[in-house]
């Protein structure tokens, strides 16, 4: 009987409730973003609310008269045996959706509110087609033309990384690269793969790199990197040329760079490391891009040592730019010669600060220069026990700079510490370290 009531109770509500056709995978963005359609959908069923309860009324009746229990009864309807089916409703054809998303372009007195719906709505009933939908995507794509919906990147530009689903698509071409993502078949794979060769736009790229990395890995890796070197090589847009969607273009390039780990594009990197720029005044501004600078440390770790030593050593490069680098050395001693030479440099110029006893402001920069310097020893990156050992030598050597007991105490607490690392149980052990609470560079 239990088996006949979930049967006859789905088929009436079926018949009583068309058009509720949800999609979920599982993200609870999507989840929250589909539910605001409900008031949507609720509308256009208002029409068939009424007779809705009145059947609902009746199957209670009708089954109550067979001589199921009320309790029982109950228990149908609440604990959710009543069984809904996919609506069999046809969807709007996808030359129809793709004309009303182009369209929302223009907001046409409709609240954002509901351009945001109508644009979610009009996204899923893409997904909702399958491969029926590619050859509108694909249309509107190869014309090159664009949407722009004035939503943010789901992406953090400034680490190059991107988000495959939006809250709101940001433009028309996203919302494609997404509705055919979620697609997910191999014709879809390969429209996607078509647009890494011809879209002009960084953000697009990136996306289409985490896309293609979750649909097909590592098989467009070597398009992805042509495209990425392409982009970089071209003079960046700036002012009225940069749309709102250009923000950031050679983070999201160099994210892909990264994410790949590739060292091919090293040698022209560290030509574009150090950016000369005139200011309004017409002066000139030496700087170095931390973006690429990023890059270098991130790919070539100590390696990229030797091309920062080259650019320390060029007194052109002002001493905000050479901060940087003295970073990157500080996270790189005992794995670089040229790290520990400029480290050991700044050191003694720490040193040559603390002598100055007369000098309060002298002595203050000058410990705040020694606590960084030497805490950044015990950095838990990378720290192997090869590492580690060759930071014992590289503290040792810094030992016969000075006799001031202090600094002496100091290398004492962070030798210890460096012997702690190397003991395995003592390692799992270890809190935060500090020589000073106001440690720079």
């Amino acid at each position: 009987m239990k088996l006949v009531v979930t049967i006859l109770a789905g088929c009436v509500l079926g018949a009583a409730i068309a058009g509720i056709v949800v999609h979920t995978q599982g993200e609870k963005s999507r989840r929250a973003l589909r539910k605001s359609l409900e008031t949507e959908t609720d509308r256009l069923l208002a029409d068939q609310d009424k007779g809705h309860k009145d059947i609902l009324a009746r199957l209670r009746e009708n089954l109550m008269k067979q001589g199921v229990p009320g309790a029982k009864v109950e228990k149908v309807f609440q604990e959710g045996q009543l069984t809904v089916p996919v609506s069999n409703v046809k969807l709007p054809e996808p030359g129809a959706i793709m004309a009303e998303l182009i369209e929302l372009g223009d907001s046409q007195g409709r609240s954002r509110t509901e351009m945001m719906r109508q644009l979610i709505r009009n996204v899923e009933y893409l997904v909702d087609h399958g491969d029926k939908a590619l050859p509108e995507i694909q249309k509107f794509l190869e014309r090159q033309e664009e949407v722009d919906y004035g939503h943010n990147i789901s992406g953090d530009w400034r680490s190059g990384r991107m988000y495959t689903d939006f809250l709101v698509p940001p433009s028309l071409r996203m919302a494609l690269f997404n509705a055919a993502r979620r697609i997910g078949t191999e014709e879809a794979v390969q429209i996607l793969a078509k647009e890494v060769e011809t879209t002009p736009r960084a953000a697009e790229l990136a996306y289409l790199a985490t896309a293609l990395e979750e649909l097909a890995p590592t098989q467009h890796k070597e398009s992805l990197l042509a495209a990425a070197h392409d982009l970089l090589g071209q003079p960046p847009r700036e002012g009225s040329e940069q749309s709102r969607l250009d923000r950031g273009e050679r983070n999201w390039l160099f994210g892909i760079l990264r994410r790949y780990k590739d060292e091919t594009y090293a040698s022209k990197a560290e030509e574009q490391l150090v950016v000369r720029r005139k200011d309004d005044k017409g002066n000139e501004r030496v700087y170095l891009d931390r973006t690429v600078m990023g890059y270098l440390n991130e790919v070539l770790g100590e390696r990229a040592m030797p091309m920062l030593a080259r650019i320390y050593n060029d007194p052109n490069v002002p001493g905000d730019a050479k901060g940087d680098i003295r970073r990157a050395a500080a996270s790189n001693v005992g794995r670089s010669t040229d790290a520990d030479n400029i480290v050991r440099a700044r050191f003694t110029e720490g040193l040559t600060m603390l002598a100055k006893t007369d000098d309060r402001r002298s002595v203050g920069r000058g410990n705040e220069l020694v606590n960084y310097y030497l805490q950044s020893l015990t950095s838990s990156r990378n720290a192997d026990e090869s590492n580690i050992n060759s930071r014992r030598k590289f503290l040792a050597s810094l030992r016969g700079s000075t006799e001031d007991t202090k600094v002496q105490a100091k290398m004492d607490k962070v030798d210890q510490r460096l012997q702690d690392m190397l003991d395995p149980e003592k390692r799992k052990k270890l809190g935060r370290f500090s020589l000073d609470d106001r440690n720079r560079r």
